[in-house]
């Protein structure tokens, strides 16, 4: 793949996150992208971070049980971000951050 500028940033609706976690650690290394949101992660507190590590991000989750919804962002951890707990509302399954870049705005991501 050539390089190409600025930054990247893709979403997957994965139905259920586990039995993905190959691919979507495929995907990142070779896309490299700035973002992977993902929903239906269908993840709980029992899955740790570690367990869902993805090399070269750092994970943001909101779950809700094994049996259907949740999300999560992953951020490429060359990038500097400040999670945004502070805009969630109500039951709405969502994370936010901000990604942190030099002598510009922030650029504020959300994944519902």
């Amino acid at each position: 793949m050539g390089e190409s500028k600025g930054l990247h940033f893709i979403h997957l609706n994965v139905r259920s996150f586990l039995p993905k976690l190959d691919e979507i650690r495929i995907l990142a290394r070779k896309t490299k992208t700035a973002t992977i949101g993902i929903t239906e992660t269908w993840l709980d507190h029992i899955v740790t971070d570690s367990k869902i590590h993805v090399d070269d991000y750092s994970v943001l989750r909101n779950d809700r049980n094994r049996q259907g919804g949740g999300v999560c962002v992953f951020i490429r951890e060359d990038l500097a971000f400040n999670p945004r707990s502070d805009l969630k509302q109500g039951v709405l399954e969502v994370v936010w951050t901000e990604i942190l870049l030099q002598k510009t705005v922030p650029i504020l991501v959300e994944v519902c």
